[in-house]
């Protein structure tokens, strides 16, 4: 059996990875949101809440980076651990050369077209026909969590990671040996979601490695500390904003504010009103389906530009897209928050993003312009990824014969970590291949 790392090595973003057995697998086929570094030239000086912007000095792209490393030959089966674009916004391309089957949980099918048809229409260049989307979403086979799905000799099972709705830790079997991909996942139960568990006995893992350097901190603390926060704010007549991830991280959001902030006005605009839509139709995947549906029935939904001038007229909460600030409601929000307002990330935002720079350096930029935000900003780690001390327990669980470490930054230092614990680990590079 070989394994080969098209993309995810040593960096986060454009999942992919093959397994052949007696059949090509592909695990996840993402792509890198964050590949393109170059601002779109202005065209002419403009102004947001009053803000005079500056041209910024050009930056040189560094070619293109979006997409995994093409295949030699055709998988027959592409299993998509989670609707995250990063894992699966390559899928439409995929199909489109290869006429691949796709395999996942129904809200991972149904979040995933959520996601890519809004990828289309922000993408520059799409590097498939609009039909082959339409295509590989009726190629995309749905299963349950804990089924198994047989592809020649090779038999697949589906476990709850515990990150978004619908993600999935893959197990596949093969000649008596059990390899486990765990996509991103989450030890530590929260308000959407239950935790995920060790797959013992495993031979071969592949795992993420986002966190593996940080604790995230106490949950519960955690939400304390967000609700004395807003009940600050509001207090003071301001708003929050949180810029966050509509699939997944607005959800979480909700249910935290709602368990310690029962009255405050929630306003929700963008792609997270479709998506929590979408997860209303899959009581199975939440952890607390009526909590769930009591929480998001309290918010209201801002579905024109027009409605953001009144929803900023008193004090409230706002989440709006994109956790980033690349792009997206929020960014507009941001620059017409009165004085008393805060900004809240509770997501990680990629160095050189909008929400990066803000954090680091209260600067913005917006249709090629840049300004100072002089509204307080924050980061409060709301993570759906397993921190440092749930990896190591993770693996100590699994006892795998093999470790590849993926989905990080520092893999390399991972791998050498669990090198010194004894076992034999690997931080793959892209286009390598190993027998397994």
């Amino acid at each position: 059996m070989h394994v080969s790392f098209l993309g995810g090595a040593r960096e986060v973003g454009r999942s992919a990875i093959l397994l052949e057995t007696d059949k090509r697998i592909l695990l996840d086929c993402g792509i890198k949101l964050y590949g393109e570094t170059s601002y779109p030239a202005p065209v002419a000086k403009q102004q947001y809440g009053g803000a005079r912007y500056q041209t910024p000095a050009p930056k040189k792209p560094q070619g293109d980076t979006s997409y995994p490393v093409p295949f030699a030959e055709k998988p027959h089966l592409a299993v998509i651990t989670h609707a995250h674009l990063d894992h699966s916004g390559f899928i439409p391309a995929v199909f489109e050369r290869y006429g691949t089957k796709f395999l996942g949980t129904p809200p991972t099918q149904a979040l995933s077209s959520l996601l890519i048809e809004d990828s289309m229409r922000l993408m520059k260049k799409v590097p498939y026909a609009e039909s082959s989307y339409n295509g590989a979403m009726n190629h995309f086979k749905t299963i349950s969590y804990e089924k198994e799905y047989r592809i020649g000799n090779s038999r697949l099972i589906l476990h709850d990671a515990g990150h978004i709705p619908g993600s999935s830790m893959v197990q596949l079997e093969h000649d008596g040996r059990r390899i486990v991909y765990t996509g991103d996942f989450k030890m530590e139960g929260t308000r959407m979601h239950n935790p995920t568990k060790p797959i013992e006995d495993t031979d071969v893992l592949i795992t993420e490695s986002t966190y593996f350097d940080k604790e995230h901190p106490d949950r519960e603390k955690l939400e304390r500390e967000i609700s004395e926060e807003i009940k600050e704010t509001i207090d003071e007549g301001g708003n929050v904003l949180f810029p966050a991830f509509a699939v997944g991280r607005t959800q979480e959001l909700i249910m935290a504010i709602r368990r310690w902030n029962r009255n405050v006005p929630i306003y929700t605009e963008g792609m997270s009103n479709e998506a929590t839509s979408i997860m209303l139709r899959f009581p199975e995947y939440i952890r607390d389906f009526h909590l769930f549906e009591e929480a998001t029935s309290s918010v209201t939904k801002v579905t024109s530009r027009g409605k953001r001038k009144s929803v900023l007229s008193h004090p409230s909460v706002i989440i709006a897209s994109a956790g980033m600030l690349q792009g997206g409601s929020a960014i507009r929000y941001l620059t017409n928050l009165n004085n008393k307002s805060k900004v809240i990330f509770v997501g990680y935002c990629v160095e050189g993003t909008n929400g990066r720079r803000l954090i680091d350096e209260g600067i913005v930029n917006i249709d090629g312009y840049e300004t100072r935000i002089r509204t307080p900003v924050m980061y409060m780690d709301l993570s759906a990824h397993a921190g440092r001390s749930d990896l190591f327990a993770f693996i100590k669980k699994c006892n795998p014969a093999k470790i590849f470490c993926v989905h990080g930054d520092n893999c390399d230092r991972f791998a050498s970590e669990l090198k010194d614990m004894g076992f034999d680990a690997i931080a793959p590079g892209i286009n390598d291949m190993f027998l397994v």
